[in-house]
């Protein structure tokens, strides 16, 4: 095929996909500065399509017989949501291009069509290696909130050293002052943020979502994941090494459980927990959404599946997390929920820091210890202590709950 990606065949790409033409007032605001500039960083707020956008993007350039890399923190993150979702359009695409974009690579990190075009896909994490062997028309970083400058110079070391034609699009929310989102507009990138309260303003269904951010969200919170602002001045890693095992008798564990219930359009996650004498492993998580009647099914099957016992499961206690718990006690009054405030966020994450650095806890999912990594602690001028949001580590917290609070 041959075609340049234009402004013009992106909107053909985005009709055939079957796009929500109600979203198209806003989308149409990154489209158009997405192939205005060469170099971009896009600053959205949660659940406001992001990512569908991007695979798009990427379908388009496959389309064209162009090499896409997309890059995420970790490699889980970008096979669960940019690479599945760009395969989700490619073979959408192959309706209407059979030949083109017949796969003749697919697989977990990489995908190459019939046309040449191809999807690589690389890691932003601090363990990443040099990638300066690929070439690629466009790179797609999202997450890039969570990305440090030092690893993406790593990963690209020749990007910016040559005068090629190659698009980078930054994709996230607020950018922490030595993330990479901050340090590249100091590098020549143009920055378009597009907050949610301008976009409720033109797609009023994501009032809800709005509504449901000021309830569960801190203040500094709302205005970073919600208004895509910088809020804050310095930041390390929450945990920085998390052991995948512990040096302990492993008899008679004691099952327990975790629970963070998400915004509507996000997911709940659920944290399986072994109690042994002299230290605790994650061993399971499940992720669900959808009604809270159907979520509370499938936790109750999982919770069975685990022999978690029902008073060793704690339930997050928020606006948004009423409906699940009211479907749970339905089942039993036996299960147990908190609320959980600034203070007690707080006192529990160090209450998880102390027990690995002490040896006490370890996380046997890959995918589960990826997402605990990558999170940063951040400090604001005045000193606040913050934490990044992340399901994960709210349900890891309701786990730790079920002993510090008993």
């Amino acid at each position: 095929m041959e075609h340049r990606p234009t402004l013009g065949l992106f909107r053909v790409i985005l009709a055939l996909v079957g796009s929500n033409r109600r979203r198209w007032k806003y989308q149409r605001l990154v489209a158009a500065f997405f192939f205005a500039h060469t170099k971009m960083i896009v600053k959205m707020s949660r659940q406001t399509g992001k990512t569908f956008l991007a695979s798009v993007l990427v379908a388009l350039y496959v389309l064209c017989g162009e090499t896409v890399i997309i890059a995420f923190p970790t490699l889980k993150q970008g096979k669960r949501l940019l690479l599945g979702e760009s395969h989700k359009r490619l073979v959408q695409l192959q309706r209407f291009f059979p030949s083109l974009l017949r796969f003749k690579v697919d697989n977990q990190e990489q995908i190459l069509c019939a046309n040449g075009g191809g999807v690589i896909v690389l890691t932003t994490h601090k363990d990443a290696k040099s990638r300066e062997g690929y070439s690629a028309s466009l790179i797609v970083i999202d997450e890039s909130h969570r990305a440090h400058k030092d690893i993406f110079d790593e990963l690209f070391p020749v990007t910016f050293a040559q005068e090629h034609d190659v698009k980078v699009l930054l994709l996230g929310i607020g950018g922490y002052r030595n993330s990479l989102i901050h340090a590249m507009r100091r590098r020549g990138f143009t920055v378009f943020s597009l907050d949610g309260e301008r976009i409720a303003q033109v797609f009023p269904p994501y009032l809800h979502s709005l509504k449901e951010a000021r309830e569960s969200l801190t203040e500094d919170g709302y205005r970073s994941q919600i208004m895509c602002e910088d809020v804050l001045s310095g930041e390390k890693y929450i945990f920085d090494t998390i052991p995948t095992d512990l040096s302990i008798e492993k008899i008679r564990p004691c099952p327990y459980a975790g629970i963070d219930v998400g915004w509507s359009g996000d997911e709940t996650v659920v944290t399986i927990m072994h109690a042994y004498p002299k230290g605790k492993i994650i061993i399971d998580y499940m992720t669900c959404r959808g009604a809270f009647k159907d979520q509370a099914n499938q936790i109750i099957e999982f919770l069975r599946a685990h022999h978690v016992p029902e008073p060793y499961t704690m339930i997050e206690k928020n606006g948004i997390g009423i409906g699940l718990i009211e479907r749970m006690l339905d089942h039993s009054e036996n299960y147990n929920f908190m609320d959980i405030d600034k203070n007690s966020k707080r006192w529990l994450v160090e209450e998880a820091r102390r027990m690995v650095r002490d040896g006490e806890l370890a996380v046997t999912p890959e995918f589960y210890r990826d997402e605990l990594q990558g999170l940063v602690m951040t400090t604001k001028d005045d000193g606040t202590i913050g934490y990044e949001h992340s399901d994960y580590l709210s349900s890891l917290l309701m786990t730790v709950a079920n002993f510090v609070y008993a």
